[in-house]
């Protein structure tokens, strides 16, 4: 017999279920950390199942040629806008869709910090003038060619192009004549005859059989420096044939810089931050706190019974569950394998050690849900001030982690300085100890079990037990003292 609590989540996944049949998709919303929630499945309604999607840096949200009006949208929903809509297009193919948001938490300050979305696909072919609208939005010269007459007209031009073609094209000139004639004059010599390939009319009728839109990526120079521009063509004809178009083309030096930032910055098998990412978001915060390195007990265990591909799934759960805990001011990357380093923004060890123990809890769940070996974190911590430098920091967190490493009992090792210089003091006496030995400055000296030791000696105690002993006579009274503590 079903209670209350489990008919409200079956009316609400029910909704759910509807409007996605529809088209349509609710997601929750939270515009101060630029993040969206959406359920990974209709089979569960608990937070554990749901996915976070950052807004920016998302290859779906770049996919729109609107991506700035989202952005835009979701800004005005921070600051406590009721209502917000915006309708995105496809820079590929013709699909469009209508975000819409509803503030519905509120801090203080009347900003919202949490809204409710709903994303529409809408019809999938546009008209000429939404296509145009579309266009216009992102890119900086447009164009109208009719195909059938070989006539170029401009809709619109940049100052430059102006500049450069502006009395030709305002003579409508030929389609393949003007590409010519700009290829010639900009474009970068190792691209000029592929652009004209993959621009030319015959190639765009290939293309348009298959689709109502083709774009082609290609590099300028202007005023000495390389940029990246796109060119976009929209047939308006009609499946299977080519009498008009659109043409478009925008600088995207922009969006590349964005895609090679998120290439040098997102981690390949998680898509959060990797290592570079969180120490340049971390050396921009100037707040105080804890780092944390993590790591794995056993993680190759994993990998070796279930596969590399059930591992890196199992990376990427990981990852967004530590994604969940961490809070707005604080940060989360994968360095490599199954280590990860985590920033929190909390002055009490107190409030840090119960977001460990958090992460430890909901990666018992991972393990459950994914079917494969129990995933067994250990953590370092050490505290962290704006200022330092974010190596030395996690080096004193991993110093403090591998203390614990043999310890499935302990889940995390706070960092002292007192146990580093410890460590390091033995570790040169060791080192010290095959040196002299090397160079001969010990004497092996055969004693009875009592025997007091000649006054020249560099230690001056007695030593007694029940056998006969080795002793081995060193100028260093520390490593004798290391010598016999540790034997």
């Amino acid at each position: 017999m079903s209670n209350r609590f489990d008919d409200e989540n079956n009316i609400e996944m029910d909704i759910k279920t509807a409007f996605a049949s529809w088209g349509k998709y609710v997601f929750k919303c939270f515009p101060q950390e630029c993040r969206l929630r959406s359920f990974l499945s209709e089979d569960s309604l608990d937070d554990s199942e749901e996915k976070n999607v950052d807004i920016i840096n998302n290859p779906f949200i770049d996919s729109m040629v609107d991506r700035d009006n989202l952005l835009k949208a979701v800004e005005q929903i921070a600051d406590g806008e009721k209502f917000a809509t915006v309708v995105l297009h496809a820079k590929e193919g013709t699909d469009t869709y209508r975000i819409s948001f509803k503030s519905i938490c509120f801090d203080d300050a009347g900003r919202t910090v949490e809204a409710i979305g709903l994303a529409e696909q809408l019809d999938e072919r546009l008209n000429e003038s939404e296509m145009v609208n579309a266009l216009g939005s992102n890119f900086n010269s447009i164009y109208y060619v009719d195909v059938d007459n070989n006539k170029m007209y401009p809709y619109r031009m940049n100052p430059s192009v102006r500049a450069m073609f502006g009395e030709v094209l305002e003579s409508k000139p030929g389609y393949q004549e003007m590409m010519e004639q700009y290829v010639n004059a900009i474009v970068l010599e190792e691209d000029k005859l592929h652009m004209l390939l993959e621009t030319s009319i015959n190639n765009l009728r290939r293309q348009f059989l298959i689709k109502d839109t083709y774009q082609h990526d290609y590099r300028i120079v202007r005023d000495g420096q390389v940029q990246y521009c796109r060119a976009k063509f929209v047939n308006v004809s009609g499946v299977g044939e080519l009498h008009k178009m659109i043409a478009g083309f925008s600088d995207i030096s922009p969006e590349k810089q964005r895609e090679l930032e998120r290439i040098a910055y997102v981690d390949a098998v998680t898509g959060g931050n990797n290592y570079e990412s969180f120490k340049k978001k971390l050396r921009d915060r100037n707040v105080s706190g804890y780092l944390i390195s993590m790591d794995i007990h056993s993680f190759k265990i994993v990998n070796s019974i279930c596969g590399v591909a059930k591992g890196d799934e199992a990376l990427r759960w990981i990852s967004e569950n530590i994604r969940g805990v961490v809070g707005y001011n604080d940060i989360s990357g994968h360095i490599n394998a199954d280590r990860f380093v985590i920033f929190f923004a909390d002055d009490k060890i107190n409030k840090v050690i119960r977001k460990i123990e958090t992460i430890n809890l909901q990666l018992i769940k991972v393990s459950e849900s994914l079917k494969i070996p129990k995933i067994q974190p250990y953590f370092g911590v050490t505290k962290w001030e704006p200022g330092k430098k974010v190596e030395e920091a996690y080096g004193e967190a991993n110093f403090a982690k591998n203390r614990i490493k043999e310890r499935k009992d302990v889940l995390y090792q706070i960092y002292s300085q007192a146990d580093t210089e410890r460590i390091v003091e033995e570790k040169q006496m060791e080192d010290n100890f095959y040196r002299d030995l090397n160079d001969n400055h010990f004497e092996i000296w055969y004693q009875p079990s009592m025997l007091q030791r000649p006054t020249s000696w560099s230690v001056q105690r007695d030593l007694s037990g029940g056998e006969e002993k080795i002793m081995r006579l060193f100028r260093h009274p520390n490593l004798y003292r290391f010598l016999k503590e540790t034997a």
